[in-house]
């Protein structure tokens, strides 16, 4: 809930005061990927024993959880692009999608490595990633990071990030399969031929 009120102070200030929108934003759309990071939080052992249902289905009733994230960092750009429509800031749709989901595959697959509670880990990775992602801009010549304004190439910028979501939700999927059911059965259940 915290990072929730974070994130949404952030886009508070970014479209309050101009000279701060871009750093508002960057940090809030990081902690759309933090604050999603924390829906896979739980103590296994309490809950595995108190609840009768599957490790896939628990957390299937969890990503409802994820509307929240993502309805806060939607609300900030879509209140940026009102405020300053040259910026295109919706064009950022995708950013908050893909931070959101690779929060949760970060917290799914440290999950199923053994750690309980991995949303403090998965949300300091996805804000450490999208800072450095924002101040070094590796892919520079080839895309803009975040295409705001006239830049060029800002499809290729969209599509970047609807690959890095697609992805993400992929590996979220994996790494919360029950690792009982993830093994694989026998091809053939017939019984071994009988000895004469």
């Amino acid at each position: 809930m915290g990072v929730l009120l974070g994130q949404a102070a952030l886009f508070a200030v970014a479209v309050q005061w101009r000279q701060t929108q871009v750093v508002g934003a960057v940090l809030g759309l990081a902690l759309c990927g933090a604050a999603a990071a924390y829906v896979l939080d739980e103590d296994t052992a309490l809950v595995a024993d108190a609840t009768p249902m599957s490790r896939p289905r628990r957390s299937a009733w969890r990503a409802a959880l994820l509307v929240l994230p993502v309805a806060v960092g939607l609300t900030g750009l879509a209140a940026l692009d009102r405020s300053d429509p040259v910026g295109n800031w919706l064009r950022l749709t995708p950013t908050v999608l893909a931070l959101t989901a690779l929060g949760v595959a970060l917290a799914a697959a440290l999950r199923r490595g053994g750690h309980a509670q991995p949303g403090d880990l998965a949300g300091a990775v996805v804000v450490a990633v999208m800072l450095f992602l924002v101040a070094a801009n590796p892919l520079r010549w080839w895309l803009p990071i975040l295409p705001l304004g006239e830049l060029p190439h800002a499809g290729r910028s969209q599509l970047l990030w609807t690959a890095v979501a697609l992805a993400a939700a992929v590996a979220t999927v994996v790494s919360v399969r029950d690792p009982v059911r993830s093994r694989r059965r026998p091809a053939s259940r017939q019984p071994a031929a009988r000895r004469s």
